[in-house]
């Protein structure tokens, strides 16, 4: 599962390095989130990120995205999701920054919305089971005491015409 924790602090310690109001390098932070995607889209291409508010823009991504995480999305929701990207992408003229960011944060949700289908299957599977031995027994002890019979069972009949 994603990391929501680990990304609210990506964009909370780049925000401060960025504005300058946490005391941290970017090689510090370069250190903690070592090989972390979305923190390698947010330090690259800063050069970009000067030409907008980079801060205004976090906010609005991260809030945008904020409803949508952590949990299966259904169609109508991912347009949703693909609208208001679009959105944010024409307020900030298509800045290169701003798309490799969004293009992380939708890679993790997709991510995230495979690992909870995964975990929505197995768990689904696991519940027919029950389901399915629970009226296994059930059948198994209405046969036993007379009140259910499978058709096989049932005596044997030659087919008869029925005149009206």
């Amino acid at each position: 599962m994603v990391d929501y924790k680990l990304i609210a602090n990506i964009f909370g310690d780049f925000m401060g390095a960025y504005t300058g109001k946490k005391p941290v390098g970017i090689r510090e932070l370069y250190q903690k989130y070592e090989g972390n995607s979305l923190f390698l889209a947010m330090i690259g291409n800063l050069d970009e990120a000067l030409k907008i508010q980079a801060t205004v823009f976090l906010r609005d991504i991260y809030e945008l995205l904020k409803p949508y995480r952590s949990r299966l999305l259904k169609e109508k929701e991912w347009e949703d999701v693909v609208k208001g990207v679009g959105e944010l992408n024409q307020k900030y003229k298509n800045n290169v920054w701003c798309r490799q960011i969004t293009l992380e944060f939708l890679e993790l949700m997709e991510k995230d919305d495979r690992e909870l289908r995964k975990m929505e299957e197995r768990y689904n599977a696991k519940r027919r089971a029950k389901i399915e031995a629970a009226k296994a027994a059930i059948r198994a002890e209405d046969m036993k005491n007379g009140i259910f019979t499978t058709v096989s069972q049932l005596p044997k009949q030659e087919p008869h015409r029925i005149v009206l």
